[in-house]
């Protein structure tokens, strides 16, 4: 899953720490590549970030096995494999997992932005509260992820999702930040008007396939 969808399913009220650590093993990630013992962030551990963190993992899990994952994938996967291979795009398949991530967090965004707003303040209540975790991490540039994590709290980039093409961009950032895709895909206009088609027609996947998340 991605960040909001660990949000929105399993964060808990007045707990700011737990909500942080749902999101940190993605933010380490994403904003602290190799500059961490990952390791440690699978132990057992009684403070309230590391247990959201084991949660992640957890939903995680559960998520790529489940039978919502399964149905988009197999119901799109032509779809995003004739585009990608169309336009010379890298690795399909992982884009097609990440892509079912990034609109289920745009269909959660869309319709629970009070949510948003409190995924927010969740992380700069944390990130200004309770920093020991990162000497547990044996992290060793803390304070350069502290000052991402406040840039990314000032950008809010997630409240772009609810807009055409927001979650295209996020995938065009994530295929740059791992060196499959270097180009930028907005400045190809065949392309982004094929990766807008996609969008819609996962969206509308995602939202019809969404009761399944809910079933027991």
């Amino acid at each position: 899953m991605n960040y909001f969808a660990h949000y929105y399913f399993d964060q808990k009220d007045q707990k700011p720490l737990y909500n942080f650590g749902l999101l940190l093993p993605d933010l380490l990630r994403n904003y602290s590549k190799n500059t961490y013992n990952k390791r440690i962030l699978h132990y057992e551990n009684s403070s309230e970030i590391f247990r959201g963190a084991q949660q992640h993992f957890l939903r995680d899990k559960l998520f790529h096995q489940h039978i919502f994952f399964e149905r988009i994938q197999q119901n799109i996967y032509k779809s995003v494999k004739s585009t990608f291979e169309k336009y010379n795009i890298q690795r399909y398949w992982f884009g097609i997992h990440v892509i079912i991530e990034l609109i289920l967090d745009k269909y959660l965004i869309y319709n629970n932005l009070i949510f948003l707003d409190k995924f927010y303040k969740d992380i700069e209540y944390a990130i200004t509260t309770d920093l020991n975790w990162l000497k547990i991490i044996e992290h060793n540039d803390p304070q350069t992820f502290i000052n991402s994590m406040k840039r990314f709290c000032e950008f809010r980039f997630l409240n772009k999702y609810t807009e055409a093409g927001g979650t295209m961009i996020g995938l065009n950032k994530i295929y740059q930040f791992v060196k499959a895709n270097g180009s930028d895909w907005t400045e190809n206009t065949n392309l982004w008007a094929e990766l807008l088609k996609l969008e819609n027609i996962i969206y509308v996947e995602v939202s019809s396939n969404y009761y399944l998340l809910q079933e027991p």
